[in-house]
């Protein structure tokens, strides 16, 4: 099982409800001893790591791709595929493993992705 925090593509997404709590819930300082700082910034503070940096962007090992903060089972290695974008994507997830929230910082409208279980960004 390979940890995963970057970007996907798909339509088996909800939208995360307004109030909505993760299930899993952890202090900033906790977060942040477990997952390292690279980690903590994409995960918890919405971070993008450069294009093309991570490991997993070339990884063609087979199996399941989990989150990284919460270890929760997010996309099977065949769903992976090269989008250009210099980022993992995936052509589905999981169903039940990812949510949506609509970002509407920089000026623009954009979808983030995260894990349905702890709320950490995934792209």
């Amino acid at each position: 099982s390979s940890r995963f925090f970057s970007g996907v593509v798909g339509d088996n997404f909800r939208e995360l409800g307004d109030n909505e709590r993760p299930e899993v819930e952890k202090s900033e300082e906790k977060w942040l001893d477990d997952l390292g700082e690279s980690a903590f910034q994409v995960l918890r503070g919405h971070g993008t790591e450069p294009p093309h940096t991570h490991a997993f962007n070339y990884n063609k090992d087979s199996g399941v791709y989990s989150c990284a903060g919460c270890g929760t089972p997010l996309f099977h290695s065949s769903d992976k595929y090269d989008s250009g974008s210099g980022w993992p994507s995936f052509k589905d997830n999981i169903p039940g493993s990812v949510v949506t929230r609509t970002d509407r910082g920089f000026g623009m409208v954009r979808t983030e992705i995260l894990c349905a279980k702890c709320h950490g960004h995934l792209g």
